[in-house]
């Protein structure tokens, strides 16, 4: 895959060092990400930019991406790309501190 995006403008990360994504994510304006990853979603969700979903060929039913991508949509945190980078705002999502207060109520209720 490198050998075939080399001739195109852009940056590859190799493996080596510090990931850069959530650098990227934190100085973009928008994010675009496609609708087979549930984590590309979920993370780009947590920066409060806009998400927008590129529509992919399916192999498989949508099933559970189909679930959040219609959830990520309610909250207002992504909509299907269009062609066009509209801005909007919404209220970034923070899963791990929920995730993280919830797994510390249930370990305090069991004290």
């Amino acid at each position: 895959m490198t050998a075939r995006l080399s001739p195109l403008p852009g940056w590859i990360w190799d493996g080596q060092g510090d990931n850069p994504l959530f650098a990227f994510l934190n100085a973009a304006d928008h994010v675009l990400v496609t609708e087979d990853s549930a984590n590309m979603a979920t993370e780009a969700a947590s920066t409060g930019k806009p998400v927008h979903v590129l529509p992919m060929v399916p192999l498989k039913p949508a099933g559970k991406f189909a679930r959040l991508h219609a959830d990520l949509r309610s909250h207002g945190a992504a909509r299907p790309f269009d062609g066009a980078l509209t801005p909007w705002t919404y209220e970034p999502l923070a899963e791990t501190d929920r995730a993280a207060r919830a797994v510390l109520e249930a370990m305090a209720a069991q004290a």
